[in-house]
């Protein structure tokens, strides 16, 4: 299998922008957006062994993953900068 392309942080907010797909949800003056069809790859080796995957997900301003595979699935991760994020399928590459 040949590994996904990575992606910026900025090229997921703009995959989100176009996401055909958003659920929101409110609690309080939080509100957090998920893209069930825009699924990610994270790779963050200081952290946790092998890749993670799951769908994005916006908390406020900060970008996260909704991990369903991978290390102590399931869980919200926040998206660091250094991390090696791919969009492996999604609403923006169809």
């Amino acid at each position: 299998t040949s590994q996904p392309a990575p992606s910026s942080l900025g090229e997921l907010r703009e995959a989100m922008a176009g996401a055909r797909r958003v659920q929101t949800r409110s609690y309080g003056n939080r509100t957090i957006r998920l893209f069930p069809e825009l699924w990610l790859e994270v790779l963050r080796p200081a952290r946790w062994a092998g890749p993670v995957r799951g769908f994005a997900m916006e908390d406020g301003s900060q970008l996260c993953v909704f991990v369903l595979v991978g290390q102590d699935a399931p869980r919200v991760v926040a998206l660091e900068a250094a991390d090696a994020i791919s969009i492996i399928r999604g609403d923006a590459q169809t």
